[in-house]
């Protein structure tokens, strides 16, 4: 049976395909070195949600969140509920999950109908 081969992009690619004929190499030697990889998106998400939230109640020279403009206060929740996601399991996910809910409890963003469906149907999934 032919090897699969796949192309080389960058110094990264190179390393796994020569962990991987390493491993096939010697079996033994990759299974005691199981490989473990830290969440660095959790402590950069903290930052980036204060970044997002600090003004967000403000009227700002055309951009009014939880007024007229209800899309970009959608894409903001949603971008906010990816940060949660994505640093899932880590100490930063209570922070993080807290906030969104403050957001999504003010009377502003639960008036919205857009944001009582995204809601409804998140917590029904």
């Amino acid at each position: 049976m032919a090897a699969v081969s796949s192309r080389i992009w960058g110094k990264v690619a190179l390393h796994k395909q020569q962990h991987a004929a390493a491993a096939a190499a010697n079996p033994a030697a990759a299974a005691a070195a199981p490989r473990t990889f830290r969440n660095r998106f959790a402590p950069v998400a903290i930052h980036w949600t204060s970044m997002l939230l600090r003004d967000c109640d403000i009227k700002h020279h055309g951009i009014d969140l939880f007024g007229r403009d209800s899309l970009l206060l959608g894409r903001l929740l949603t971008v906010l509920g990816s940060f949660v996601e994505a640093a899932a399991a880590t100490p930063a996910a209570v922070p993080l999950a807290a906030g969104l809910l403050e957001v999504l409890r003010a009377n502003e963003v639960s008036g919205h109908k857009e944001v009582r469906g995204m809601m409804t149907s998140g917590f029904c999934e």
